[in-house]
């Protein structure tokens, strides 16, 4: 297709990939991060308007209200969203979903796995930019206003009135609000006050974009600059200059500012220095995108520490008595000793991001977005994939001989460690958000808002709690107790095996993401932040360490040991009787070889796999549709250029 021929409306970066897409040619591109290679190239069904990127997941907005969710490494169109009726004028794709804002004056959530449209919160005006973070969504509107919404309720918190124009764009953080507008301002609110502490004066024509990441705030006019900002006293850090015309949208992602121009270019800026360090413009050489992204580490003399430097978001943390292991949404596995120093740091198959794991020895079961389940033998690197569940796997446990997993396939599968046989699937009623194992007992929390107790052995249902009133997201269970933590922000005890409700208690004002229980001691981590640590018994607050600055995803309890992980990009160890932090794991600690946690005796658990083969892409769940351009209409096709 060659070089652009209209402006670059939006762009959107991840470790590896930058992604813009043109206003009015349909054409969206992704090249790999060092702007060297050129490695996507297609024409969408409708003019784009808008892209969003997670991985090799690309959400991509339309000028007609149309929104795809394409996979980058195959093209594939996996869901075409329908809901919108106006153009989607912004994205945002957080974990399992991805946020729209259109101009017929809606903000949508949608399931990226099902397609489904999960929320519609009416925004009061046409919707110019949006932010998600945590349990909040911020929208820019048109009526001059900043809105904020209650992200599970969809309720309006605040309204925000200082501009003097249509609000173009918003970033948000854990601290911050910017927001950019038409009246050539950028403003700086406190989160969650909301307080005006910043205006932002130096354009002199309309601030088309912002981005926020820590203490920077970026800033794209139509006056041609972009202006970088020290976020905590709005001191003005940098002005960058380029040959460009009106800037139209920036992107911040580690130390590199992307840039699209109405001059039918991507830039790329070094956000330290404020120097330019490439123009992209579509004609430049082309490559395979698998070739341009990180390999996974699969043969026995693996480099341990192939992967350095610091985490993204921390979706799942385990431990054992010897490792802390920890999966980002950087597609990274990290393994630590219990003394802090980083054992294992290495990508996933197919570069995708992992959602949960599980430790014992030196076995690890690991589940990556996209279905990829796999075995890990941390001494050598040696890879086993598990092939059988159509949906992604969002818990897992290694029980001796055996992994147990949950899927959003609706389905329970026990494997055999030493050969990767599935030896068992049950099936469930709705998608599996957690489960816990003890003894014959498996307990599953649903999507259905119900609670529900399997037979191990035959696979039979023995108990459907019904008590939660919306979504069990978090199960943990032990000889005589039950403990489930749901969206309704509500911790519930039942007896084991009776399973009657003994207690019920207010737990957070968020969502309860993660639960884990050990004797006298129940641990819960929420989206609002918090740790927070229960007398099992009588339900009594006994701590609530502080520290995390994000989501807390995942919580594990061993012996008088707390490990919590976050959105923060942080693990963190806790004392467990005390409350007080031990350690903080951020990815760029001191190395150590693993064999000198185990001894080198370790008996080798791979002895007994089948010959390892370098992992296949995972199958794609049957909960998506992949479209095929020959079966679909010319106007709704994906064409790979």
């Amino acid at each position: 297709m060659g070089r652009f021929n209209d402006s670059v409306w939006s762009v959107a970066q991840s470790a590896d990939l930058i992604l813009a897409a043109t206003r009015n040619d349909a054409s969206v591109r992704a090249w790999s991060k060092d702007g060297r290679a050129l490695v996507v190239d297609l024409k969408m069904p409708q003019k784009t308007s808008s892209v969003a990127l997670q991985g090799t997941l690309a959400a991509i907005g339309t000028q007609r209200g149309g929104l795809f969710l394409v996979d980058l490494l195959t093209s594939a169109i996996l869901h075409s969203l329908q809901g919108h009726t106006e153009k989607v004028r912004t994205l945002v794709l957080r974990g399992t979903e991805v946020f729209s804002g259109s101009l017929d004056a809606t903000i949508r959530a949608w399931n990226i796995v099902t397609g489904t449209c999960s929320k519609t919160i009416s925004a009061g005006a046409r919707v110019a930019g949006l932010a998600v973070q945590n349990d909040t969504i911020v929208a820019g509107l048109d009526d001059h206003t900043v809105r904020v919404f209650d992200r599970a309720s969809g309720e309006q918190r605040h309204v925000l009135t200082e501009a003097k124009a249509a609000v173009t764009s918003v970033a948000l953080d854990a601290k911050r609000l910017v927001s950019g507008a038409a009246d050539n301002y950028a403003r700086v609110y406190a989160v969650p006050s909301y307080e005006l502490v910043h205006v932002l004066k130096g354009h002199t024509h309309v601030v088309a974009s912002v981005s926020l990441q820590d203490d920077r705030i970026m800033s794209g006019s139509h006056d041609k600059s972009i202006r970088v900002w020290d976020a905590q006293n709005g001191d003005l850090v940098h002005v960058l200059q380029g040959d460009a015309g009106s800037v139209l949208t920036v992107n911040l992602l580690g130390s590199e500012i992307t840039s699209g121009s109405e001059d039918s270019c991507v830039q790329i800026w070094e956000a330290t220095t404020g120097a330019l360090k490439c123009t992209l413009r579509g004609g430049e050489r082309r490559c395979k995108i698998d070739s341009v992204l990180p390999r996974p580490e699969r043969l026995p003399n693996v480099d341990h520490f192939a992967v350095r430097g610091h985490m993204g978001c921390v979706y799942g943390v385990t431990q054992s008595t010897e490792l802390v292991l920890a999966c980002s949404d950087d597609a990274c596995l990290r393994a630590w000793s219990k003394d802090g120093a980083l054992v294992l740091a290495m990508k996933m198959p197919n570069n995708r991001y992992a959602v949960c794991a599980a430790v014992q020895g030196h076995l690890a079961a690991v589940s990556t977005f996209y279905t990829g389940l796999y075995l890990i033998d941390l001494f050598s690197g040696a890879i086993l994939q598990l092939h059988g569940h159509a949906g992604n796997v969002r818990s897992l446990l290694i029980d001796n001989d055996v992994v147990l997993t949950g899927s959003e396939d609706k389905t329970i599968r026990v494997w055999d460690t030493s050969s990767g046989a599935c030896i068992k699937t049950i099936s469930t009623v709705a998608l599996i958000m957690d489960m816990a194992v003890h003894g014959n007992l498996i307990a599953a929390g649903l999507l259905d808002n119900t609670l529900r107790v399997f037979d191990r052995v035959s696979g039979a249902q023995r108990h459907v709690l019904t008590e939660a009133t919306e979504l069990v997201r978090s199960v943990a269970i032990d000889a005589h107790r039950l403990v489930s933590g749901a969206d309704d922000s509500i911790i519930r005890i039942y007896t084991v095996p009776s399973f009657q409700l003994i207690r019920a208690f207010q737990g957070h004002v968020g969502w309860v993401t993660s639960i884990a229980r050990e004797r006298d001691c129940i641990v819960t981590g929420s989206n609002d932040m918090k740790l927070k640590v229960w007398d099992a018994e009588n339900g009594k607050l006994l701590h609530e360490p502080q520290g995390h600055k994000s989501v807390v995803t995942s919580v594990s309890l061993l012996a008088s040991e707390i490990v919590s992980g976050s959105h923060d990009s942080s693990v963190r160890i806790w004392n467990a009787e005390t409350g007080v932090l031990t350690r903080t794991l951020v990815g760029t600690e001191s190395t150590r070889h693993i064999a000198e946690v185990f001894g080198d005796d370790s008996a080798r658990i791979t002895a007994a796999w089948p010959t390892l083969q370098p992992p296949q892409t995972p199958p794609k769940p049957r909960g998506w549709h992949v479209f095929k351009a020959a079966n679909m209409p010319k106007h709704e096709r994906c064409t790979l250029l």
